[in-house]
């Protein structure tokens, strides 16, 4: 697999924060079910990026 270069690094955090932005407005607006996807996404996101990034590896 290819070297991840920073930008794709950003990338899935620009897109955790994103998600756990949009789980706070969720839950802030009472809707729960939707607030644990979208806090589930960013999660996921998080994972993903430690894996992109090596840091979960080693």
């Amino acid at each position: 697999m290819a070297r991840a270069t920073q930008s794709d690094i950003r990338n899935y955090r620009v897109a955790a924060v994103m998600f756990f932005i949009a789980s706070i407005a969720f839950f802030a607006a009472g809707n729960v079910a939707l607030g644990a996807v979208f806090l589930a996404l960013g999660a996921v996101f998080v994972v993903q990026g430690r894996g992109v990034s090596g840091k979960g590896q080693e």
